[in-house]
């Protein structure tokens, strides 16, 4: 129990951590676009719902940007509505592949739709790049439990490592 509370706050600090990150570039590289600002205060607030207006709005505007696109995923990840959430993760994965967050984030949610091979491959990608994800290291370890069963789970997670 306390491993998913330690898990939890690592997400929460993380998405902090991203949210200002994300803001930043925003600022300092890119016109502002209508609804951010509104946006983030309402994922801070935890209305998932109206943050993920805001992000739609933006995605509307500019179809080609990364941290809308992101933000808008996880937004809908947060309401329940995976199908939603993977086609933005997706898109924000497909418009900077380099992002280690996009990766673990999508490595969750294909673990979540029961796309174990998937969850493997984008976990191994987000491992390779940080070491110490553990929740890339416990999806990875659930997915292959999945695919390969209990018994070869081990055995290919240590491989892997």
């Amino acid at each position: 129990m306390n491993d998913m509370k330690t898990l939890s706050n690592n997400t929460f600090i993380k998405k902090q951590v991203l949210l200002i990150g994300i803001f930043a570039f925003t600022l300092f590289s890119t016109p502002v676009l209508a609804g951010w600002d509104e946006g983030v205060a309402a994922f801070k607030k935890g209305d998932y719902s109206a943050a993920a207006a805001e992000f739609q709005i933006i995605v509307r505007q500019d179809p080609y940007s990364f941290a809308a696109h992101y933000m808008l995923g996880i937004s809908y990840e947060e309401l329940h509505k995976d199908q939603l959430a993977m086609r933005h993760l997706q898109k924000a994965h497909q418009l900077n592949s380099r992002s280690v967050n996009v990766k673990s984030d999508l490595g969750r949610m294909y673990f979540k739709v029961n796309d174990f091979r998937r969850s493997i491959e984008m976990n191994r990608e987000v491992i390779r790049a940080d070491a110490h994800n553990t929740e890339a290291h416990k999806f990875l370890a659930l997915s292959l439990k999945q695919v390969k069963g209990k018994r070869n789970a081990l055995r290919a997670f240590n491989d892997h490592r």
